[in-house]
């Protein structure tokens, strides 16, 4: 029998109660934990914390990840900018050289943090796929570290939206209220507002979304 693939579930923020503490992951890490090989032995020993701070600032995890015995480090970027000190890189940057990381990773925020710190987690050969838009500060601009994604072999990929033909997995998260995506509606408008609307997006103008609820 195969070991079981060592995975770290980590956010870049400590516990806070009204934001993306590791809690919210809960769903995918019990996921990963129920995944099991055709003699019903578990493919994944999954660990999951928030981030903590040493007496230097740095998290003893991610600054020593190269001396642990984890697969894999699956990062929540969910920070405002402040969330990985130099020593954590380091240890991530040492994890990967190793042969750690992760074999794909996805940025649904679209700052430009996030995604460095999303496709810094990747192993060689490792994919990164980017779904959230980006804000009114990089106004569709993001430097990506290209002379790492050539030594890395990475790749980029692009992708909008949830597939509609997953909707019918999506909804009924909403009906338990695992999922509550009026969260990030910031405005209603009328059908006539169509308009006014997308040409305040192509000046990133607009804040989360804005759904239409009035149609005479």
């Amino acid at each position: 029998m195969n070991r079981p693939i060592r995975i770290l579930l980590q956010t870049t923020i400590p516990e806070t109660e009204d934001d993306w503490h590791i809690g919210r992951f809960s769903l995918l890490r019990d996921h990963l934990a129920s995944l099991k090989d055709e003699a019903g032995n578990g493919l994944c020993q999954v660990a999951a914390r928030n981030r903590e701070s040493d007496a230097g600032a740095d998290d003893p995890m991610l600054s020593t990840l190269d001396r642990s015995d984890f697969d894999e480090l699956w990062l929540f970027a969910v920070d405002i900018g402040d969330g990985l000190t130099a020593a954590d890189c380091r240890g991530i940057t040492r994890f990967r050289q190793r042969g750690g990381g992760v074999h794909v990773s996805i940025d649904a925020l679209g700052r430009a943090f996030t995604v460095h710190q999303s496709i810094q987690s990747l192993r060689k050969r490792g994919r990164h796929v980017q779904v959230g838009l980006t804000s009114q500060e990089e106004r569709g601009q993001v430097a990506i570290p290209i002379d790492t994604l050539v030594t890395g072999e990475w790749e980029v990929v692009g992708s909008k939206g949830n597939p509609h033909p997953n909707y019918a997995e999506l909804l009924p998260l909403v009906a338990r209220r695992k999922l509550n995506p009026a969260r990030l509606v910031t405005r209603q408008i009328a059908l006539s507002d169509v308009t006014d609307t997308l040409e305040r997006m192509t000046c990133f103008d607009t804040v989360g979304f804005e759904v239409i609820t009035r149609f005479a």
